[in-house]
């Protein structure tokens, strides 16, 4: 793989490479407390999504105009309100009529 770009932050780096079959993110994480570093591949295309499931980091570059940045926003708050349903309804604390709104 021929390396083009190389970040580091803290005891992560993350290189981006390129080969016949595409780009990749290689992730390594150099202070582990083993002898030797832990690394991993990703696509970008899967580490941009952690970042704006998990970082709430916006949309960028074809998708960065106002309507896919606002729907984007408001997935990201529907996905916090189903894990928080599906946490009730797993918890067993869920009665019919918790959500009725015509109590």
């Amino acid at each position: 793989m021929n390396t083009i770009t190389k970040e580091v932050f803290h005891d992560v780096s993350a290189e981006l490479l390129t080969d016949k079959f595409g780009t990749a993110v290689l992730l390594t994480q150099h202070d582990t407390g083993l002898d030797d570093p832990t690394t991993m591949v990703v696509h970008p295309l899967q580490l941009q999504h952690f970042a704006e499931r998990f970082a709430g980091v916006e949309p960028a570059g074809a998708l960065a105009s106002k309507q896919v940045k606002a729907l984007s926003r408001r997935l990201r708050t529907l996905v916090v309100h189903v894990d928080q349903l599906q946490q009730l309804a797993t918890q067993r604390t869920w009665r019919p009529g918790t959500c009725d709104r015509n109590r």
